[in-house]
């Protein structure tokens, strides 16, 4: 159960991720909640668009996370094709532009993203 003040903070972070459209970064100290918050995020927001969570590693790359967005998206194989190929994140960014034209939100959640290496999200 959230407290009133961690509702309202709550409240703000849903509304900054709907108003915005641009990359949110939540830095907090270990241990307070943010991927537990972030979490709730996902489930809340998954009937209003499309919410995924992925969690990061200094293993993760570019290519991982389209891999992973594309499986989630069409778990039935569409873009069943390389993610490193270019064609592949042209024809992934151009439905996700189209689903946004068409009113769906898309909410890309990276948890421990201070893990990725250096220029990953560049």
């Amino acid at each position: 159960m959230l407290s009133s003040e961690r509702h309202k903070k709550l409240e703000l972070l849903v509304s900054l991720i709907k108003t915005q459209q641009l990359p949110i970064i939540l830095c907090a100290p270990d241990g307070v909640g943010k991927t537990t918050l972030l979490k709730q995020i996902v489930q809340s927001e998954t009937q209003a668009g499309i919410s995924h969570f992925l969690e990061c590693d200094d293993a993760c790359t570019v290519a991982s996370m389209i891999a992973y967005l594309s499986s989630a998206l069409s778990p039935s194989g569409v873009y069943a094709s390389n993610p490193t190929d270019s064609r592949f994140a042209s024809k992934l960014a151009d439905d996700l532009n189209r689903m946004t034209d068409n009113g769906r939100a898309i909410l890309f959640i990276l948890d421990n993203a201070g893990c990725l290496r250096a220029g990953v999200l560049e």
